[in-house]
This record gives structure tokens, sequence and C-alpha cells, in this order.
């Protein structure tokens, strides 16, 4: 995919390479600024380009099918804070170090996996009782899962005092248990 074909195409927000693809490269910025919310990168890419999904304001994951490509500069700039590269634990190719891939924040976690994980307590009391668990997966979705049948979501003062605050704009679902 040749040097900034989607970049700009602000009402993107998914593609299908098929798997049968001889595609081997994602040019500069390739889709840069599309509001894109997952990539798939087929095993036959083998280079992403400098700020490929640069801007890309929803962008969630970047799934990695094969080997390690290399990979340019600025590829997850302007993104969310949720973004990753996802790759198979047993793919070698991959250098890890501290959850980072060439710098970039990368995992082997399941998509489906919580990015973060917040306990919701009774009261703001730092010994309140803890009355539901909530966790962001990579997809978006956010699973909130009572520890009693009876609890209840408690009030917050306001939208910044929500445990998610931070990751509000890219919630995509809500699952309570």
């Amino acid at each position: 995919i040749g040097a900034s074909a989607f970049e700009g195409c602000s009402a993107l927000t998914s593609t299908k390479i098929d798997s049968s693809s001889k595609l081997t490269e994602l040019g500069d910025k390739a889709f840069a600024g599309t509001a894109i919310t997952s990539f798939t990168v087929p095993k036959t890419v083998t280079k992403i380009g400098n700020g490929a999904f640069e801007g890309c304001a929803k962008l969630l994951y970047i799934d990695m099918k094969g080997s390690a490509p290399t990979i340019g500069t600025g590829v997850l700039d302007n993104t969310t804070p949720l973004a990753a590269f996802h790759y198979l634990a047993s793919d070698t190719t991959y250098t890890v170090e501290d959850g980072k891939w060439n710098g970039y924040p990368a995992t082997t976690d399941k998509i489906s996996d919580a990015f973060i994980t917040f306990e919701l307590k009774a009261s703001d009391a730092e010994d309140a009782a803890v009355i539901a668990t909530a966790k962001i997966s990579y997809t978006g979705e956010l699973n909130i899962t009572a520890s009693d049948k009876k609890a209840m979501l408690p009030d917050f003062a306001s939208e910044d005092a929500m445990p998610w605050h931070e990751y509000k704009a890219y919630i995509t679902a809500v699952t309570m248990s």
C-alpha cells in the first residue's frame, strides 16, 4: 500500500485484506488520519512505513499475523492510549522489552483481555469495600463485575471522577454483571 494511500480518509473505519494477499509494505502515512479502530497486518508484510497509523485517533490495536517487520518512526503517534501491537507469544522474531517492541507498546495478551483494571469502592474512604471491578479490553469494551449482586455503580461527582475518565473516548461497549 503506497505512501499516503488513504491518508486523511476520515470516514474510513475498517479495512479487510484478504489472507491470500501478497501485500509486503504499508507505506509512509498509508492510513494516517483515518478513523480505523483496528488493523490486521498480513503475514506477508515486511515493512511498516513512518507514520503509517499516525493520527488514527480511534485506533485500539494492530494485530500482527506474521514475523516482525521493519517498522518506521511515528507509526502510533497521536493514537489512543490503548493502541498496541499484538503478536503471538510463540513468534520469537519480536524482541519485546518492558512491554515495548521497537519503542511501541506490544503485547501477547488476547485482544479481548483487559488493558487496564479499576476497583470501584463504596465510598472515597481508603478502607472502603470494593463493590465492583471494571476492566477495559484492547477492543474498548468496559466490563464491570459487581462483587455483590446488590451492588450498584456509585454516583460520580463529575465525569472526571470516573475511574475510566482517561479512556472514556475509546470505550466502545459496556457489559455489566
